[in-house]
């Protein structure tokens, strides 16, 4: 099943962990990288009072310089003065227009009432870094000629009734010097049709976010009801420019890397209190409620809470909190049901920064009860294989850092996900175990991971790793009910491991997520 290059550079995962059973309710979370344990408690560097922060004085003030933006502009500009020449069926002499849109506001329903939350275009974001609600139905066009340009931000111009309800949004005196500084001129969404059509003659690149150009109505208002201009490209050819910018996302500056740093620092502060929190809340639903669970939501929310007081401004994506069998659902989003003592949780969850750069994270734990249920210990037990898995595809991607690509580390992990099958007598080792554990992991080890938190989706996951590029390792086990390729005892465990982690500009594989351990135990006394 592998290629004799791949079985080369595989080597032995190391030695599964075994569950201890422990009667104390105290909590301790500890960290097994390295084989090493060591405690995570509330003071030292976890303090958020002020004292010992760790760089986190940076969570709340920008880290990617506001020049790159122009840079990152400069940079398109010159890609496709270099596509020009090698797409002969295009011509240089005329120029190029390139238009990338922003994200339009969503609304809930059929109301005009926005959702709470906005994600912002992320080739726009990249360009321009407006990571607001207020840079929505926005469009930057960049007019080319060679590799000179000029940009342009086409921003809804704010009528005396939209300032009333809604502010001056980007034309107010907190973007100012932003604008003034990412475009070089800035101009009423109005005109952006006619704006376009004086360049239709030129080479038309348009981002897969396309052109929308009907106007923004004034949030919970009836739809204001516009003329839609006719398309200005209609019948022309039009190129899609997203897969160039693309392969100058997939490589993060060192600012870039920074801001992947913090917003991974964020989500594991507050994967680790949400670890914590849950065991606590059963106790308060009990004595306040008479509810002796703990509710999917409530974790929920807790993650988010926490990540917004340490810097988030939202969450990367809806959060996973799947309790007990509902673990073996990988996208499971409810997140409304209650999660008993000796049931364990599968949390897939994330935060965005202020400049928009996503965490994924991924853990698995359970609500401890006295006495842990043969359910909780195979779970415990599993889930220690399946972290020890990961170190090992972790101590594989070091060592073969830029021969390898995301395919290589899913092969990798199918190869070790054997053994841990066979191990636990679900298959004979070979290559019955190999396609097993593609069966009970039917997802892909890894992703690119950026401004989108499946960030650079035309960047194949067959090239080879390079420095700048950031991703994760996720492997994960699913045993559903009803599967017959699972015996009875494992039906209706789901567990996953995910850390993030980027290749810096040195060469050095960084664990981003390093400082929220893969497994929660409770104290002995």
């Amino acid at each position: 099943m592998l290629g004799k290059y791949l079985i080369k550079l595989l080597g032995k995962p190391h030695g599964c962990h075994r569950f201890k059973s422990i009667s104390s309710s105290t909590l301790r979370l500890i960290t097994t990288f390295g084989g090493q344990q060591s405690p995570v408690g509330h003071d030292g560097d976890n303090r958020m009072d002020g004292q010992s922060t760790g760089g986190r004085e940076k969570f709340f003030q920008r880290l990617i310089p506001v020049s790159h933006y122009m840079e990152r502009q400069q940079k398109l500009v010159n890609m496709i003065d270099d596509y020009l020449d090698y797409d002969k069926s295009l011509s240089k002499e005329n120029g190029s227009v390139i238009v990338v849109s922003g994200a339009n506001r969503i609304y809930v329903a059929d109301t005009r009432i926005p959702t709470i939350h906005f994600k912002q275009n992320s080739d726009f974001l990249y360009l321009t870094g407006l990571n607001t609600r207020e840079a929505a139905h926005c469009a930057l066009v960049i007019i080319a000629d060679g590799r000179s340009f000029k940009s342009h931000l086409f921003v809804p111009f704010t009528t005396a009734e939209h300032t009333i309800w809604e502010g001056d949004g980007l034309l107010g005196p907190y973007y100012r010097d932003h604008l003034s500084s990412v475009v070089n001129e800035h101009n009423d969404f109005v005109k952006l049709s006619e704006f376009l059509k004086e360049h239709t003659k030129r080479n038309i690149f348009l981002s897969k976010a396309g052109l929308d150009l009907s106007l923004p109505s004034i949030s919970g208002h009836a739809e204001t009801k516009s003329t839609v201009k006719e398309d200005p490209f209609k019948g022309l050819k039009v190129i899609n420019v997203s897969h160039l910018i693309d392969r100058l996302k997939v490589i993060k500056s060192s600012s870039e890397i920074s801001s992947m740093q913090r917003t991974c620092e964020i989500g594991g502060l507050a994967m680790n209190s949400s670890r914590d929190w849950s065991q606590n809340q059963v106790i308060l639903n009990r004595e306040n409620f008479n509810f002796n669970s703990v509710m999917e939501s409530q974790i929920a929310a807790h993650f988010d809470y926490t990540s917004r007081s340490n810097g988030a401004c939202k969450p990367s994506y809806p959060p996973v909190v799947a309790g007990d069998d509902r673990a073996t659902i990988i996208h499971y989003g409810a997140n409304d049901k209650p999660v008993n003592s000796n049931e364990w949780i599968l949390m897939d969850a994330g935060c965005e920064d202020l400049e928009g750069y996503c965490s994924d994270i991924t853990r698995s734990w359970p609500i401890f009860g006295e006495i842990p249920s043969s359910k909780s210990k195979l779970s415990q037990e599993l889930y220690e294989a399946l972290s020890d898995t990961q170190l090992t595809l972790i101590s594989f991607a070091e060592k073969n850092l830029h021969e390898i690509s995301l395919n290589d580390l899913f092969h990798a992990m199918c190869h070790y996900l054997s053994q841990v099958i066979a191990e636990f007598g679900l298959a004979p080792k070979g290559d019955d175990a190999i396609r097993l554990a593609d069966h009970f992991c039917p997802h892909h080890v890894s992703h690119y991971l950026g401004l989108d938190v499946h960030d650079t989706p035309t960047i194949d996951r067959k090239v080879k790793l390079v420095n700048g590029m950031c991703f994760t390792i996720e492997p994960g086990l699913y045993f559903r009910h009803g599967d017959p390729k699972a015996k009875k005892e494992f039906q209706g465990i789901g567990l996953r491991v995910e850390d993030n982690f980027a290749i810096d500009h040195d060469g050095k594989l960084i664990n981003l997520t390093k400082s929220c351990p893969h497994i929660l135990h409770p104290n002995s006394n």
